[in-house]
């Protein structure tokens, strides 16, 4: 009979772990429970198939890690790393990490690698060792874990940083919209996404320049092309602006309308929004 045994010193673990083990069906596989001063020992014995056993003990162990003790080493890198933030901005950028570890899809990192390196550790660990002490192998056993967190960590307040500037930016052209006299009463925004066009109120190309010098109202935050349509409407300030959504509605469209607010209308069924729909291909508008 093989027997490993798993010590720990928090309640919610123990209640997490023994939930687990019952609801294993293994008729070759026991535990008990004994209470010492410093540890609970949850000993568990199995009498064959002996991978699987180990098999089994990993996946537990593995999924108490990131149930109980990630959110708690996230806080502990941004605390140590990133210790010149004050409490607001570190309780975003965790906000920030967690959600990322908890989406189904991260396109940086792949985290199905955050369960790997927590299995194989516990696996080879309990492979060769009787006993394991849950708090000490969580923090001098799981490097590559707490590396791979640390890198996450970094990607967050990367991110915490793009925003703040992203709301900081629009913040002024708000600011510049809402106190400057529009210059025209209506402008027609022909969108395509890449591909867009600007029409005045007699439906006349109002024409924008592609050199990145002419551009007043640009910041570091690029929208690649759409940068010129933003610049082009910052600088005519119309009194309505008519976005005619030809492709899909996408991030962009939504900055304009945090930065216009109810000067901008958006539809994709008019007249306008038909006829642009029928007739466009991507060769037919100007490039901005």
């Amino acid at each position: 009979m093989k027997s490993r045994c798993i010590k720990i010193n928090n309640t919610n673990i123990i209640n997490y772990i023994i939930s687990s083990l019952n609801k294993i069906n293994n008729m070759n596989l026991l535990y008990s429970v004994k209470e010492f001063k410093k540890y609970t020992n949850i000993i568990i014995h199995c009498s064959n198939d002996y991978e699987i056993f180990l098999e089994d003990l990993s996946n537990i162990i593995t999924d108490s890690i990131i149930i109980f003790y990630e959110k708690s080493i996230i806080k502990n890198l941004i605390d140590f790393d990133y210790f010149y933030f004050d409490d607001l901005e570190k309780l975003k950028i965790y906000n920030i990490a967690t959600d990322f570890l908890s989406s189904d899809e991260f396109e940086d990192l792949d985290l199905s690698e955050r369960y790997n390196e927590i299995w194989n550790c516990v696996y080879f660990y309990l492979n060769d060792n009787k006993s394991i002490v849950l708090n000490g192998f969580v923090n001098f056993r799981l490097s590559s874990y707490i590396r791979y967190l640390d890198t996450i960590v970094d990607i967050s307040v990367n991110k915490y940083l793009v925003d703040k500037e992203y709301t900081q930016f629009i913040s002024l052209l708000q600011a510049y919209v809402d106190s400057h006299d529009s210059k025209i009463e209506l402008v027609h925004l022909i969108y395509n996404n890449t591909d867009s066009m600007l029409l005045d109120q007699n439906f006349n190309i109002i024409p924008m320049s592609g050199k990145i010098s002419s551009a007043k109202y640009l910041s570091d935050i690029s929208f690649s092309c759409n940068d010129y349509i933003l610049n082009s409407l910052i600088s005519l300030l119309p009194k309505k602006i008519d976005v005619h959504i030809i492709g899909y509605k996408d991030d962009f469209i939504g900055t304009l309308e945090n930065i216009f607010k109810n000067k901008i209308h958006i539809c994709s069924d008019c007249n306008i929004c038909k006829t642009y729909k029928l007739i466009y291909k991507p060769n037919n508008f100007s490039k901005i």
